[in-house]
């Protein structure tokens, strides 16, 4: 972890220092300040031409014909010089500089608006001087609605119409020079130390403290032991190093499930008991086991039976099928797991595990021996069973499971006897407590994370590669997606937000940046968060088969929307 956060340090600062030279050789050109200065002057006379034609459709509508008429010259005159200013723009080239290119945009948007407001004066002032039809000398009344009609006489109604289009139009203003390179970093460090600290340690601090007075009071009452006896068959082949009734067993078993219901603030705190439980039988403190890098590894890219969050955004956005995403989902889902249990089994070969042996007197007395290896069996087949249910009725589905298991784990322990409010109350404690523990851990990845946006440098990679992935199937607008996923949680949202917006949730782009939110994790944020809660500072193989898993994922979900689609009949 320490070679990786140096990495993005420096990284993002080679490429600010280069792009900040770069910036300030090209804002400091005569051509850059005669395209700001013209710009300028093309907002400025679209914004006279503006007012001047709303002026005139109001002196229009009361009937001054001749000051309407003056206003309106005047509009004219404003608006040619706002066309004059854009040509001088336009004709100002220096290589691909922003600065010159927003300048020279901003100045054709600025006359493009004094001629709509010219063209919407012109034709109020020119209906409302036509005298109104008298009606014919037989009275017809149908006569002058056919004149009307055939001359395209406006109406009193139809220049107020034309005085509130007006009254829309708004002049661009004039664009800032580009953000110096430089800054940009600088703020992205601090925006991001920020929101490690107030838009995520503090919010999870609640939840965590929640979920594991709940986890609590579920391990208290033996539900734990249900759990793992229940998959013990295969965790304990895929953790030898594990005593089948350990603790740790039934954490990890509970992330596992709250990360397949796509419960990411319920899997984050039963994670973190599963390390700090990994951790006590730990010989080597501060390295981490090969169990510890199998469960990191697993947690990042474990499958998504139903990715509720995902699902409820892109109901908002009114889907036509919201659920749609999970087979997409649930197929990456199995790709990239099996991938992340295959590459950390395989790394682990080549990272020499700490040595030594640890004697944990601590057993899950509700573990028993396990279930028949044809229980565990028949309940796996039945969850999977439960796939197409959810595909059809998902989004009513998902609102359920918070509630089911918050009443569930309470009534379960009523029922055993336990003292549910002292229980909780003691698992929220230990919440707390390690909320506050990560917090030095979650600044410092986060603030890497921040530099590498802010430095522009994640925009080069998306630049450099997006024509490549474009022929493997991968849409080049959902790069940034890709990128940010591992690294940054809020920015994945915000970018999925974004593009589902722009694309629509329903098209191949909206399918696949949703299912990469919901079957991909934030790899850097849960190794900070789970190694930082357990003092863990050589993390070994962990990343790299994370890392993987990551990669395997994006491949998969991109497979499996191409799949998806076609096999629907939908235009890709």
């Amino acid at each position: 972890m320490n070679r990786i956060f140096v990495a993005m340090i420096l990284i993002a600062f080679a490429v600010a220092s280069f792009r900040q030279v770069q910036w300030t050789l090209i804002a400091q050109t005569d051509e850059a300040t005669e395209a700001l200065s013209a710009a300028e002057v093309a907002r400025l006379s679209a914004s006279t031409a503006t007012e001047a034609a709303g002026a005139a459709v109001t002196l229009a509508e009361s009937g001054d014909q001749a000051a309407a008429a003056s206003s309106l010259t005047e509009a004219r005159a404003a608006a040619s010089e706002a066309r004059a200013a854009a040509e001088q723009a336009a004709a100002i080239s220096a290589g691909e500089s922003e600065v010159i290119a927003g300048a020279t945009e901003n100045a054709a948007a600025a006359a493009a608006v004094a001629a709509s407001a010219v063209d919407a004066a012109q034709a109020a002032l020119a209906a409302s001087d036509r005298p109104s039809i008298a009606a014919s000398p037989d009275g017809d009344p149908s006569l002058e609605g056919q004149l009307a009609e055939v001359t395209g006489w406006m109406t009193g109604q139809q220049v107020s119409a034309r005085s509130a289009e007006i009254a829309a139009l708004a002049v661009p203003d004039l664009p800032a020079r580009s953000a110096e390179p430089i800054k940009s970093f600088s703020d992205g460090l601090f925006d991001m130390a920020k929101a490690a600290v107030m838009s995520i340690v503090l919010p999870l601090i609640g939840a965590m403290a929640f979920f594991l007075g709940l986890m609590k009071v579920a391990e208290e009452a033996g539900l734990m032991g249900v759990f793992a006896k229940l998959l013990r068959p295969l965790m304990v082949r895929l953790f030898p190093d594990v005593p089948p009734d350990h603790p740790a067993m039934s954490a990890m078993i509970l992330n596992m499930a709250a990360n397949a219901l796509g419960l990411g603030n319920a899997a984050t705190p039963f994670g973190i008991k599963a390390m700090q439980e990994l951790d006590k039988l730990n010989p080597e403190k501060g390295t981490a086991t090969n169990a510890m890098c199998l469960f990191l590894a697993i947690n990042t890219s474990s499958v998504t039976l139903l990715p509720t969050g995902v699902i409820a955004i892109r109901e908002t956005l009114n889907s036509g099928d919201a659920a749609g995403i999970l087979p997409t989902t649930l197929m990456a889902t199995i790709l990239s797991t099996s991938a992340a249990i295959t590459a950390a089994k395989i790394y682990q070969r080549f990272s020499p595990a700490p040595s030594g042996t640890v004697d944990s007197d601590e057993r899950d007395e509700d573990a028993g021996t396990g279930y028949p290896l044809w229980v565990s069996m028949l309940a796996i087949g039945t969850l999977v069973a439960m796939v197409p249910v959810t595909v059809v009725y998902g989004s009513v589905f998902g609102k359920w499971i918070v509630p089911l298991i918050v009443s569930g784990f309470i009534g379960y322990g009523a029922l055993r006897g336990v003292k549910v409010y002292e229980a909780f109350v003691a698992g929220a404690r230990e919440g707390f407590d390690v909320g506050i523990k990560i917090v030095p851990f979650l600044v410092a990845i986060l603030a890497a994370v921040g530099m590498l946006r802010g430095s522009g440098a994640i925009d080069l990679f998306v630049g450099a590669v997006g024509e490549w992935t474009m022929m493997v199937g991968l849409p080049a607008e959902v790069l940034p997606m890709a990128l940010l996923r591992p690294l940054s949680g809020s920015g994945a949202y915000g970018v999925m937000m974004a593009t589902l917006n722009d694309y629509g949730p329903d098209s191949f782009i909206g399918y696949l940046v949703s299912t990469l939110q919901g079957s991909t994790e934030t790899t850097f944020y849960v190794l900070a968060v789970y190694f930082g809660a357990v003092g863990i500072q050589r993390t070994r193989h962990a990343m790299a088969a994370a890392l993987t898993a990551d990669a395997v994922g994006v491949m998969a979900a991109t497979a499996a929307c191409w799949v998806y689609f076609l096999a629907n009949g939908m235009t890709v």
